[in-house]
């Protein structure tokens, strides 16, 4: 049996934790906790990359990101975000800003693009994606490679795909969905 000041301890010991998962998460990004009342805010190409950490949550753009830097701009390029086994299940907005070129040279995989599948009542909203360079095998976007479930308003992408089958600018596979 514990003693009461045992137990405090551990009580103490687990929300110091709880505080250091949270202030790790906070110092990943610009601002916010996650919340789609207080989204992490995104401000460089490193947060952006850092949203496939925290796939349940809610993140804003608050600056144009350019991804023609290393090492988004190397080998296969940029990682989608999310897969089959654990989509992107959060939100993204884009406030209006752009994220410009999103390179992606992976022939041999599916489900590219910036979100590779995203699950889920998801909100994509007021973003532009240019100079969009996505190769892949099938599933296909410069969005989203396969969305199974996601409410798009205000999305533009322009750039070019290449792939087997399944190829769309804004996303390449559609299951219950709304544009």
């Amino acid at each position: 049996m514990r003693t009461a000041g045992q137990f405090f301890r551990a009580i103490s010991a687990g929300m110091l934790l709880l505080l250091g998962i949270n202030n790790q998460a906070f110092a990943q990004f610009a601002g916010g906790d996650g919340s789609s009342g207080n989204p992490y805010q995104i401000a460089t190409p490193t947060q952006l990359d850092s949203v496939r950490n925290y796939l349940s949550d809610h993140f804003i753009l608050t600056v144009d990101i350019d991804l023609n830097v290393a090492p988004y701009n190397t080998g296969t390029g940029w990682e989608p975000i999310g897969d089959n086994i654990n989509p992107f299940t959060g939100g993204f907005d884009g406030d209006g800003y752009t994220i410009s070129n999103l390179s992606i040279d992976n022939s041999s995989q599916s489900y590219q693009g910036l979100f590779g599948v995203v699950s889920g009542g998801n909100t994509f909203q007021d973003l532009t994606l240019t100079a969009v360079d996505v190769t892949g095998s099938s599933n296909i976007g410069g969005l989203i490679g396969q969305s199974k479930g996601a409410d798009i308003n205000n999305i533009h992408v322009s750039g070019s795909l290449s792939g087997l089958y399944r190829l769309g600018l804004l996303i390449g596979e559609v299951d219950n969905s709304s544009t």
